[in-house]
């Protein structure tokens, strides 16, 4: 598949305790490289939503065996939780952010993202024009991130 952008798309492996998603199940992530964009995925990231390696892999995504070397090759990072201090380090900056960041009970994590000059999408809270109220995962599915959950 040829790609038509330079953008590189990165989701890393979830390290907060009991984080059971991904940020990007493997049918989005086709969609994001049919789109034209490259994706990098954390060996392991869809592990616990029940996603192997090889599913992504099957979609034409690039498996990376360290969270280090995906972040900084990353331009756009996709996330479920914020960032873990140790993480906003790894990020280039320049790199977009996009999570459930709850921004407004973290200042420190705002000041954190604005020192390392990154931008951040909080997905918790952008409204897509939807008249009725809606769960944070529904926002982040139609917004090209899509959630996976045990049941």
């Amino acid at each position: 598949m040829e790609t038509k952008t330079n953008l590189r798309v990165g989701v890393p492996k979830e390290i907060a305790s009991g984080e059971t998603r991904v940020a990007l199940t493997p049918e989005t992530a086709a969609k994001i490289i049919q789109a034209g964009f490259s994706l990098s995925v954390q060996s392991g990231a869809g592990e616990h939503a029940f996603y192997a390696d090889a599913d992504y892999q099957a979609q034409g995504a690039r498996i990376e065996q360290d969270a280090s070397s995906l972040y900084q090759a990353a331009d756009v990072v996709l996330k479920v939780k914020k960032p873990e201090p140790g993480e906003i380090k790894l990020l280039k900056p320049g790199a977009v952010l996009i999570a459930l960041l709850y921004p407004l009970s973290d200042p420190s994590l705002v000041e954190s993202l604005v020192d390392h000059k990154l931008t951040a999408f909080s997905m918790d809270l952008v409204k897509l024009g939807q008249p009725v109220p809606e769960s944070n995962l529904s926002r982040l599915s139609k917004s090209g991130v899509s959630l996976h959950t045990e049941k």
